[in-house]
């Protein structure tokens, strides 16, 4: 099972899909993003994770995960992690649980070339991915870039985060395709849910997950998740 929560009604779209709508070059907008990424973050990175911000991948997973626009879109193995992030925000707006069980991903209709998935999972460096989305964008041409395909993984690496989400990813192309729509294409009816969460059920939602140790000091360890859960807590009036 793969699951997603989000506070309010959207696009089951990457990061950079739905922050950055009408730019028409989203593959080469990202690939200067990461540069940026390895260019600027490099002083802020735990020692092990310096060498997965080298690769596109690597860099890709950090960057969606402390707040930046990438290509990927997260998924959780736990529903209750979902369903805190379907009301951790917008407490005015209805949230939103997707939960999707695609009995064999090998059945995928959109499979990438395994080109692409050597190139995306194994050690390709940043500066590499971007000389190939600049080369597909200028030519065109036997580019893998310019196939229709959905590829859903797990990390080959876990920071604290990432472990207590029990995340996993999927990536799309084009960047901007709908995620959701793909593998719903998969998935048996009874094999795919959305369940709304009314405005009025995200307190007591949050107080049961509060309960179960699901919170935002647990998903996001360190100071930050302390100082996010005692937000949260004052924004929704809880104690």
């Amino acid at each position: 099972m793969m699951a997603r929560g989000q506070p309010a009604h959207d696009t089951l779209q990457a990061s950079i899909a739905r922050g950055a709508r009408g730019v028409d070059d989203l593959p080469r907008l990202e690939a200067a993003l990461l540069c940026d990424f390895r260019a600027q973050a490099g002083p802020y990175l735990e020692a092990y994770e310096h060498g997965e911000s080298r690769t596109v991948i690597g860099s890709m997973i950090l960057l969606q995960h402390h707040g930046g626009a990438s290509s990927l879109l997260d998924w959780t193995d736990s529903i209750w992690v979902a369903a805190y992030f379907s009301c951790n925000k917008r407490l005015d707006k209805p949230g939103y649980i997707w939960c999707y069980q695609v009995p064999n991903w090998e059945m995928l209709k959109f499979q990438p070339p395994q080109q692409l998935i050597d190139t995306i999972l194994e050690e390709t460096s940043i500066g590499t991915w971007s000389r190939e989305v600049r080369r597909g964008w200028e030519d065109d041409v036997n580019s893998y870039l310019a196939d229709r395909w959905l590829l859903p993984f797990r990390p080959s690496f876990l920071t604290r985060r990432m472990a207590a989400q029990q995340a996993m990813f999927t990536l799309a192309n084009p960047v901007h395709v709908d995620h959701g729509e793909v593998i719903a294409s998969l998935s048996p009816p009874e094999g795919r849910i959305c369940i709304e969460v009314a405005p009025s059920l995200k307190p007591p939602l949050r107080r049961l997950l509060n309960t179960m140790n699901i919170h935002a000091s647990t998903l996001f360890p360190g100071l930050d998740g302390v100082c996010i859960k005692l937000g949260e807590d004052a924004a929704a009036g809880l104690r």
